[in-house]
């Protein structure tokens, strides 16, 4: 995946521009041709694409009360600089934070699954007062993981035929109304060609 960049574009007293773009030196190109005064870029951060915007958004709060219009900030180079570098370094912590939960879900979640196969394999009967232990053969416990699969996916099924079947219907309607309009201009070329 290719990282995204946080820039700041201007001249080296200002104003800032604060943007995000996938290459900050093509921007600057699209910003000088609209701009009497050269402009450079200051300053350009990498960060994952899905953190860009976030940065982006937060350095912009960051910077607010400095704000000429849109993304453009009358401050110190070195503190728009700080906004981003704070903001991005943020953005990556949450974004590991966000997969170190996540990791720690999906081995949750594998753990009560193991544990609940496990209980459905050796599942304790009693009949008329002695335990028995039955367990599940693998081809029991498809056959019921399919009968499952049927069950929960009822509603998608459902919905799909009901599609078709709309499908279906309109074509009807289509070819009803084709074959009305050609007999109605049979029946005009008859009367005209009487005429």
């Amino acid at each position: 995946m290719t990282a995204k960049f946080v820039y700041v574009i201007g001249t080296a007293t200002g104003p800032f521009k604060v943007g995000i773009a996938n290459d900050p030196r093509s921007r600057l190109t699209g910003l000088q041709s609209g701009s009497h005064i050269k402009l450079s870029v200051l300053y350009s951060i990498g960060v994952e694409p899905s953190d860009a915007y976030a940065v982006e958004r937060a350095a912009h709060e960051t910077l607010n009360e400095h704000r000429l219009s849109g993304e453009w900030f009358n401050v110190p180079c070195d503190m728009a600089k700080a906004a981003i570098a704070k903001a991005a370094k943020a953005a990556a912590k949450a974004r590991q934070e966000r997969e170190r939960l996540k990791a720690l879900a999906a081995a949750e979640c594998k753990r009560i699954e193991e544990a609940r196969l496990a209980t459905e394999r050796a599942a304790i009967i009693q009949v008329d007062g002695v335990q028995l232990v039955h367990r599940v053969t693998d081809k029991e416990h498809r056959a019921e993981q399919k009968k499952i699969d049927w069950e929960r996916d009822a509603p998608r099924r459902a919905f799909v035929q009901r599609m078709a079947t709309g499908k279906r219907v309109k074509a009807d309607q289509r070819r009803k109304e084709e074959e009305r309009l050609a007999g109605d201009a049979s029946k005009l070329q008859a009367f005209f060609s009487k005429t």
